[in-house]
């Protein structure tokens, strides 16, 4: 549910960075949001909470960063349309 709702604001931002030309850096506060909401409701949680147990800290990090990386195409897709309009 999170993740859907700060996907949403994703886009959002992404809308608002593209038109009005504000910094694309504030599309990282949703994408960290999405990426933290798809890693708590997927099947993600389960290997970091069993890698965190092993003493395998760094994937967590490698994780989300790969949620991430997998969201902000989108976002500038979205701020390059907006960016047409404006």
């Amino acid at each position: 549910m999170i993740a859907n709702i700060s996907f949403l604001a994703l886009l959002a931002v992404a809308v608002a960075s593209g038109y009005a030309g504000i910094s694309w850096w504030w599309m990282l506060i949703p994408a960290f949001l999405t990426a933290v909401g798809n890693i708590v409701g997927g099947p993600s949680y389960d290997r970091v909470i069993a890698a965190n147990r092993e003493g395998r800290l760094s994937v967590f990090p490698i994780t989300l960063s790969i949620y991430i990386l997998l969201t902000l195409p989108v976002a500038f897709f979205v701020r390059w349309i907006a960016s047409l309009f404006a």
